[in-house]
């Protein structure tokens, strides 16, 4: 993909513990039709990425296995870190955070504690949307806000730490439906990018990848070039169309998981991550 496609799309990290509803969170966003018929987060066991399009604009996906729960071993928790990283490449947008309003909100305190220790407090306070998931917890006639404060101040504190900034995808009675809901929540990723000047998140880890993207995609295509006995020389624009760029851009994701650079981002991740206690074993 070339990097003024990369720069169009709005790039979405959506993480959660099992159960946690991301995958149906995923469908609504992208207006597919089978969230409903959503399978368990149990069954997922690596990251997906998906696209479409959304309210006019180019959605970019990436969803994770929870792999900063106690529930991981290490080469799990290396491959999964890895793996998000690569294919969120240059960085995300914002990180949607899944969590069910009908749980203690134990394990998503720990799952920030590690986004700031990996990435840095600003993937937290800037870039993290907390999204309510589960919410038929709910009294018929209350609303999330009031739920969150009355009865919720584990989840109100997740908020705090957000930047204030939540939302849910789960319309209820007399609301608005689900697609209204869905750019509602987009137009929040929007004004957080704003108050970041207007980029994408990125740190060290993610320009190393992307760094290392961009390498493998000229070596993909010089590649491809020298199958055709082309002479001509390996840049983005002599690709022949947006599906082909994408094509080798992702191809270029996956193959650095198996190189140097994934050593060296899964190493660098796993250290700071593996300070992180959590009860029953690390994050």
């Amino acid at each position: 993909m070339s990097a003024s496609a990369t720069q169009s799309e709005l790039r979405l990290v959506v993480l959660g513990r099992s159960g946690a509803g991301k995958k149906t969170a995923i469908c609504k966003i992208l207006g597919l039709q089978d969230y409903q018929q959503d399978t368990d987060d149990d069954a997922v066991q690596e990251c997906s990425k998906h696209r479409g399009e959304v309210a006019g604009r180019q959605v970019v996906i990436v969803s994770s296995p929870a792999w900063y729960g106690s529930g991981c071993n290490s080469e799990e928790r290396r491959n999964y870190i890895s793996s998000f990283i690569a294919s969120s490449s240059p960085g995300p947008h914002a990180f949607l955070l899944c969590v069910p309003a009908n749980q203690p909100a134990d394990e998503e305190a720990k799952a920030l504690d590690v986004l700031k220790k990996l990435f840095g407090s600003s993937a937290v306070s800037r870039n993290t949307i907390i999204l309510f998931t589960h919410t038929d917890v709910l009294d018929e006639d209350e609303q999330l806000e009031e739920y969150l404060v009355t009865w919720r101040k584990d989840l109100m504190e997740l908020v705090e730490r957000c930047g204030e900034r939540y939302h849910t995808l789960e319309a209820r009675s007399g609301e608005q439906d689900g697609r209204t809901s869905v750019e509602e929540l987009l137009e929040k990723v929007e004004q957080a990018v704003m108050k970041s000047g207007g980029l994408h998140f990125s740190c060290p880890l993610y320009q190393e990848a992307e760094e290392r993207v961009r390498e493998r995609q000229a070596e993909i295509v010089r590649q491809r070039r020298e199958e055709l006995n082309d002479q001509v020389s390996p840049t983005d624009s002599q690709l022949e169309n947006e599906e082909e760029l994408e094509e080798v851009r992702e191809e270029a994701e996956r193959s650095i998981e198996g190189c140097g650079v994934h050593k060296y981002l899964s190493s660098v991740a796993l250290i700071k991550t593996s300070s992180v206690a959590c009860d029953g074993g690390q994050y």
